[in-house]
């Protein structure tokens, strides 16, 4: 039964995550700038792979981690949209199965299926795991960090606290400093056994020599992963990676919060209101545990309380406030509801209706996805799919290439589309130099007499001047 309950979620998690995914675009502002890093490294060879670029010139805004893996699915499948949102998906959907096997290790089994139910249908979570960007990976490396270290615990195995600190040493490679929230959690929770007399606590108290020790193997094998790409990257370049982007880029971003005059305290308490439908059993989870005297549930309460809490703390500090940089507390939040729901849901009621709860929700979801895709496909991005299609249909090779942008792309991010996708250069409608044209039907004017047609998708065309291209 236990099993079957499992693939349930697993099935459950797939059927929402990976919905439609083909027809998905690009959309964020930082998603294809990612994109493009991973593009570039899956031109180059695999021993160059430690020196980022994006648009050809070095890229030391985050680390290596997410474009290695964007890279790597682009150079098996090429470089496009679907190769670059694969792998985000897939990284998603193990932090659900993740999130099951850390719960249940804190607690049970039926703890661990409503924690990863929850963490399925959450939906800033799944926003986010469709979209490449750099939390998804960091979520999953931190969360596996505290996991193992859990598991080292229970299992007194120095194997486990070596795969914590390489996790710890990953989850830095995905985005820095907010990895220390891993380091935070284990403190504070062998802080805690120390400080509590309950018996479900104390079978998690390590020694504090042996902690000390423990803690102190997690940094160094961390550390040790993290100073092994740098100095891949020194042979290469000869210089410091991880110098410069602590030097230049934490200090803009950490320090400096990157120009933002003053700091909004209440930010992310704001972003955390809208985390629904779960609030109100998040907020439960610490009144019902007492109140029903659980001490069994006391382990689950603090790790899901500390990552929640320990997120929020963390950004707080910072001027420099995106929604998108707290995405990665979804697992301890999930941890919270599901403390409510398994008092709110009784242990016969869940073995009975569990596994028919998820059949009623994947095979309407299946049904719907199939008969009425439509309804997945609300927000259509015309540049972003025309730019997919006329890549996918021309294979172009026009690396270095200006192409005037006719249709008044994105200020910022348009750039990054067309190199993407065109592998070239953006520049105004007027330049007169440019080879290439991307027009809109309805306002521009074809003059056939100067102009080819190489790709058209209403309402744009990708145009080519003929007097350039010889006779055409």
């Amino acid at each position: 039964m236990e099993v079957q309950q499992v693939l349930m979620v697993f099935f459950l998690a797939m059927a929402i995550l990976w919905g439609h995914i083909e027809s998905e675009s690009l959309y964020s502002a930082d998603g294809i700038v990612y994109a493009l890093v991973g593009k570039e490294l899956s031109r180059k060879p695999l021993i160059e792979w430690a020196v980022l670029t994006c648009n050809g010139s070095l890229f030391f805004e985050h680390p290596h981690l997410t474009p290695w893996i964007l890279g790597i699915f682009m150079k098996i499948f090429g470089a496009t949209t679907l190769s670059a949102l694969m792998p985000i998906v897939l990284i998603s959907h193990g932090t659900v199965l993740l999130t099951y096997f850390l719960s249940r290790k804190l607690l049970d089994h039926r703890f661990g299926m409503l924690a990863a139910t929850v963490l399925s249908l959450t939906p800033q979570f799944l926003k986010n795991g469709r979209n490449p960007m750099m939390e998804p990976a960091l979520m999953l490396c931190i969360m596996l960090t505290i996991f193992f270290y859990i598991h080292a615990v229970s299992k007194r195995q120095f194997l486990h606290t070596l795969l914590a600190g390489f996790f710890f040493g990953l989850s830095f490679l995905a985005k820095g400093p907010p990895s220390i929230l891993a380091l935070a959690v284990i403190a504070a929770f062998q802080g805690l056994t120390h400080r509590s007399a309950s018996v479900q606590l104390t079978q998690w108290r390590v020694p504090w020599k042996n902690f000390f020790i423990q803690f102190l193997i997690i940094i160094l094998t961390g550390t040790t992963v993290v100073l092994l790409v740098d100095l891949w990257y020194y042979f290469i370049t000869g210089g410091s990676f991880f110098a410069y982007y602590i030097s230049h880029q934490l200090k803009f971003t950490v320090i400096e919060g990157r120009g933002v005059p003053t700091n909004e305290l209440w930010f992310y308490l704001k972003l955390f209101l809208h985390y629904w439908p779960w609030m109100p059993l998040v907020m439960l989870s610490i009144p019902l545990v007492f109140f029903k005297k659980d001490q069994t549930a006391i382990p689950a309460l603090i790790i899901g309380g500390l990552i929640t809490l320990g997120t929020h703390l963390g950004f707080t500090l910072s001027k420099q406030k995106s929604d998108w940089y707290i995405a990665i507390y979804y697992v301890g939040s999930s941890m919270l509801a599901a403390l409510s729901l398994r008092y709110l849901i009784s242990e016969k009621v869940f073995q009975k209706y569990y596994v028919k709860s998820c059949f009623s929700l994947i095979i309407p979801l299946l049904f719907l996805s199939a008969s009425f895709p439509s309804i997945f496909t609300h927000y259509p991005r015309p540049v972003e799919q025309f730019l997919e299609k006329a890549s996918s249909k021309l294979h172009p090779t026009w690396e270095e290439k200006m192409v005037s942008d006719c249709i008044d792309t994105d200020p910022w991010k348009g750039r990054f589309f067309l190199k993407f996708y065109l592998g070239m250069d953006k520049t105004t409608c007027d330049d007169a130099s440019a080879q290439f044209k991307i027009i809109d039907n309805r306002k521009n004017f074809l003059n056939q007499s100067k102009y080819r047609i190489l790709f058209a998708d209403h309402p744009f065309s990708l145009i080519e001047r003929i007097t350039d291209a010889g006779n055409g």
